[in-house]
């Protein structure tokens, strides 16, 4: 998928995306897969969780009776393709993918309710931004951080270490350079989301 193929899919994504219900990262990282400004030092369990569920996102769309054989296609092979993946490695990394997401879903879910409490709890729902967070919702954001570098590990051992550094390599200097990271300072937390 190059080309014209590529800002067809990165438009569809956006609509999408706009579209539905986004993910999000409760405690301290916001990113979008598609902006072009390069980021150092992006903490891994943020680069492999994004990676996994644009993986399973990709699988999904590749899925969906709307999307053309050829498209199918290039969405399941998108990282075979930018990674130069084998099929057996890349088939590996939407296994992996789709097992992340799975064991993540129920911890989103309970971070949802944990704020929407929190928000309830305050007037107006809004949590004031120099309140702490509930410790119930830190802990599950580390269980979520655990779980993507358990992911990401159970991939380097599948990989092999000489495929894991290959498919790292792209992973920070490709992958990465598409994800922003939005600080705190710039999210205005007196209004609620």
């Amino acid at each position: 998928m190059h080309g014209a193929e590529t800002k067809s899919f990165l438009s569809r994504r956006r609509q999408l995306k706009r579209s539905s219900q986004t993910q999000f990262s409760y405690l301290s990282f916001v990113s979008d897969f598609f902006t072009q400004e390069k980021q150092a030092n992006i903490p891994d369990h943020v680069l492999y969780d994004k990676l996994f569920r644009m993986v399973v996102s990709l699988k999904k769309k590749a899925e969906s009776e709307e999307t053309s054989a050829e498209e199918r296609i290039g969405l399941t092979n998108f990282f075979r393709n930018r990674a130069n993946l084998t099929p057996e490695e890349n088939q590996i990394l939407q296994n992996i993918s789709l097992e992340h997401i799975q064991q993540v879903t129920p911890i989103d879910a309970q971070a949802k309710i944990i704020i929407a409490q929190a928000r309830a709890a305050n007037p107006n729902g809004v949590v004031h931004r120099n309140q702490p967070p509930p410790v119930e919702l830190v802990n599950l954001q580390k269980r979520r951080d655990e779980m993507a570098l358990r992911h990401r590990n159970r991939l380097k051992e599948s990989l092999g270490a000489d495929g894991f550094a290959k498919f790292d390599k792209y992973i920070r200097e490709d992958f990465a350079s598409r994800i922003q990271a939005i600080p705190l300072s710039s999210i205005n937390f007196d209004q609620k989301q």
